[in-house]
């Protein structure tokens, strides 16, 4: 994957795992490849691009402001066609396209019985499950295959969309979607290489959320883990996605776990 001229989009790009996937994929990227940050504070964005300038100069660095929980199909539409125009380039200008669905929320953290109302509930929904799907077809649209461009999408998971835990049930359900969706997509794309990644138990300000967890078990899980410092580093995480794309051997649509064998 990292042989090839690419362009690559990364939701959720300002902070925490998303600014690690930007980060270590720039530096593995050939010169001519490009990564796109993309997140709702493009003041943080800036900082991000700033880190890679430095880095990774060798890879030209745009950012976009984008809320994934937008109800406008436009706004995922221009991702990929004002960032072309941007830079005066065209889909055949590169030999790969790579997708990073990274963008995603944890909260509320209650009790099903204790879930806000059905306002609330679709704004959940808007920005971790439809969102990404809206993102992802507009990605299709930019990048088809007749453009002759090899394409990755990659799905940030996580353990909880295949195992329950208590007070996460929009959590866990967006999570278990997105992965559906995945394998919808690597069934209906077999060209296509789709990835979901439960990247483990991260050190990144989510797991503050977790600990405001309604739940007990949950709360004393996130804060022994928080004050014991077993959490992971975000870049530990992401060397073992890089490494799981440069071996190539899952299949297409596999979920797979920081922790799996590989």
């Amino acid at each position: 994957m990292f042989s090839q001229k690419t362009i690559c989009f990364v939701t959720g790009a300002s902070r925490g795992l998303g600014k690690s996937i930007a980060k270590n994929f720039a530096a593995k990227l050939p010169a001519g490849s490009m990564i796109v940050l993309l997140a709702r504070s493009d003041g943080d964005l800036e900082a991000v691009k700033n880190r890679l300038l430095e880095n990774a100069p060798h890879v030209t660095t745009l950012v976009r402001q984008f809320d994934q929980s937008a109800q406008n199909q436009q706004v995922f539409k221009d991702v990929f066609s004002e960032t072309l125009s941007a830079v005066g380039a065209k889909a055949e200008d590169f030999q790969q396209a790579v997708l990073v669905h990274n963008a995603g929320s944890l909260k509320p953290t209650v009790y099903t019985r204790n879930l806000p109302d059905v306002q609330e509930l679709t704004q959940y929904l808007n920005t971790n499950v439809a969102g990404l799907i809206a993102l992802t077809s507009e990605f299709l649209k930019a990048f088809p295959a007749s453009s002759g461009v090899s394409r990755v999408v990659i799905n940030i998971s996580s353990l909880a969309g295949v195992q329950p835990f208590k007070s996460w049930a929009m959590y866990s359900s967006g999570k278990a979607a997105r992965d559906m969706f995945c394998k919808v997509l690597a069934a209906e794309e077999p060209d296509i290489r789709v990835l979901s990644y439960a990247p483990g138990p991260l050190e990144t300000e989510m797991t503050d959320k977790v600990i405001e967890s309604e739940d007990a078990d949950v709360h004393n899980w996130a804060k022994s883990a928080k004050a014991e410092k077993t959490l992971l580093p975000c870049d530990t995480s992401v060397a073992k996605l890089i490494h799981l794309l440069q071996k190539n051997t899952f299949d297409s649509g596999a979920h797979v776990d920081y922790y799996d064998e590989i």
